[in-house]
């Protein structure tokens, strides 16, 4: 079983452990808005797990209400680039400022930058160029001149992580990229943009967490205990059925 909600089968319908981790992530945003409504100061940018599918954020943040929630799958449907995003968070800072609120909490999946078009053809590029034996000194040189002026703009610590060790199958760990520290990085370029011109007179003061491996320790709920036990239930029986009729074993 995985936290990031993406393993399912015909015999089960949700990942084993989704609940407990929903449970715990919940739990810890609502934690942040109680301290970020009482230091009234600071944008919490919170980062969870989820790669290729945002269940585990949608579920959280359907349990918590944050202010701003980023949905991977919603991302690419629209195909919103880094900029547009960037303009949306802004936007949103800058109406609550407005009203006096400078403060507030985003919750973004860990796997956001592979929804964003051209954020995922940059890291194609580069899982490619390492594929051909490229090197963190020339891998810049096999880029294209989009994704070269994307890799220059971006911040040098997003720069360095898009370069570190890949998988076994040559594709980038997005864990090891710190979406929530890109975009809090990139919407604070843009607020001082705008302070700069005089159209935003409030304060940003972004503080970024991951919430990932408390969740990944935490004690089962009752939910999923029933559920584990249910689903093994469940397949003991099947298997006992198809060794009574003779036939191949075959479960996922």
């Amino acid at each position: 079983a995985v936290i990031d909600g993406d393993l399912s089968r015909t015999f089960v319908e949700t990942t084993l452990g989704f609940h407990t981790a929903c449970t715990v992530l919940a739990q810890l945003i609502g934690n942040i808005q109680t301290d970020a409504n009482s230091a009234k100061k600071y944008w919490y940018f919170v980062r969870l797990m989820g790669r290729e599918t945002s269940h585990v954020t949608l579920e959280a943040a359907l349990q918590t209400r944050p202010n701003i929630v980023l949905i991977g799958e919603g991302v690419a449907a629209k195909r919103l680039s880094l900029r547009g995003l960037t303009l949306r968070i802004a936007d949103s800072v800058a109406k609550r400022a407005e009203a006096g609120k400078n403060f507030g909490v985003i919750v973004l999946p860990e796997g956001l930058v592979s929804s964003i078009p051209e954020m995922s053809a940059l890291i194609s590029e580069i899982n490619a160029a390492f594929r051909e034996g490229a090197t963190t000194d020339t891998v810049r040189n096999h880029l294209t001149d989009w994704s070269k002026a994307l890799f220059d703009f971006l911040p040098s610590f997003i720069q360095r992580q898009l370069l570190l060790d890949r998988e076994s199958s040559g594709n980038l760990h997005l864990s090891q990229i710190q979406t929530d520290q890109l975009m809090a990085s990139m919407v604070g370029r843009e607020l001082a943009r705008r302070k700069a011109e005089g159209s935003f007179r409030g304060k940003f003061s972004p503080i970024c967490s991951f919430g990932g491996y408390e969740s990944r320790c935490a004690t089962p709920t009752v939910f999923d205990c029933q559920y584990v036990y249910f689903v093994l239930n469940s397949l003991l029986e099947f298997k006992c059925s198809r060794q009574r009729l003779r036939l191949p074993l075959c479960f996922f």
